[in-house]
């Protein structure tokens, strides 16, 4: 930018951190925007530590949302600095903020409104009877639910594999509990997602058995109400992922769940397997994926 005067405020010279921090005109920007980057002040004085710790604060609550307004906000007042520098126009500081807003909304339904259209009405013969893997760097997390009415327990087998098919964790997840099966099949897509955000993982896939309960994550809707309240919080842990897919599979393709959440019904405690995985496992993990016959 040069060893310029600030054009926006005619006080200091304009580097990269004046423009977007010390200008006076920014400053006012910064105080009417709905966010608030208080534990980057410090960092202020050399842009690309603040932009380094501004990048880290994903992890915090809505955290990608303030990240993408912020962004929306610096575009902004370097937009505003050059109607300023070029047609001597300099815009009221709220209408700054208010441009930033409309056009993260309007970038936010564009999303959303892309991710529905990957929404197909699909026939039987269309969906997936074989596992099949995802795309590289994308983990696929297969769940599923089972309840015995006699014993008065809840199930849940949950299998996550890489795009090379090779199983990365799996989990036996047992409640002393008579659940309804809508409602367990959402808290074993639920708890995939909290398993796959506990590993770090960015980019997943949840898929299960279950149609009518991937249907109401695909829709937003459900008509069971306590079922709602699970897809809630599915909707709110979508947002910690770069990329959270849902897709439905035929049981065929889902045998290892199913087993291992039939398992969960014996248990005394949950059981959790990483890394090192008894061979019945794998062999279902690769009857799923290939189809081949097995001798139960």
């Amino acid at each position: 930018m040069g060893n310029n005067i600030c054009k926006s405020c005619g006080d200091g010279i304009e580097t990269i951190e004046h423009l977007f921090f010390d200008c006076e005109y920014a400053k006012m920007i910064w105080k009417l925007s709905p966010i608030n980057w208080d534990g980057l002040i410090d960092l202020q004085a050399c842009f690309w530590r603040w932009w380094e710790g501004l990048l880290e604060a994903t992890q915090r609550v809505n955290g990608k949302e303030h990240i993408e307004l912020t962004i929306n906000l610096l575009w902004q007042i370097w937009k505003a600095r050059n109607q300023i520098v070029f047609n001597n126009a300099k815009g009221e500081e709220i209408s700054v903020v208010r441009k930033a807003q409309q056009e993260w909304m309007e970038f936010k339904e564009a999303v959303e409104l892309e991710s529905r259209a990957g929404i197909v009405e699909a026939t039987p013969h269309q969906y997936d009877r074989r596992w099949k893997p995802p795309m590289e760097g994308v983990y696929k997390i297969n769940t599923d639910a089972a309840i015995s009415t006699q014993s008065i327990r809840t199930g849940k087998g949950i299998v996550a594999r890489n795009w090379k098919g090779e199983v990365l964790k799996a989990w036996a997840i047992m409640e002393e509990k008579l659940g309804e099966p809508e409602i367990e099949e959402a808290a074993a897509i639920r708890a995939a997602m909290q398993f796959g955000k506990a590993a770090g993982w960015r980019r997943i896939e949840v898929q299960s058995d279950c149609k009518n309960v991937i249907d109401c994550i695909l829709t937003v809707s459900c008509n069971n109400s306590n079922c709602a309240v699970i897809l809630e919080d599915i909707q709110k842990l979508r947002e910690f992922f770069e990329q959270c897919n849902f897709s439905f599979i035929h049981r065929e393709g889902n045998e290892v769940c199913h087993r291992l959440a039939k398992f969960a019904l014996k248990l005394v405690n949950d059981v959790y397997w990483e890394s090192c995985f008894p061979g019945r496992i794998k062999d279902l993990a690769r009857i799923d994926y290939e189809g081949n016959e097995l001798l139960l």
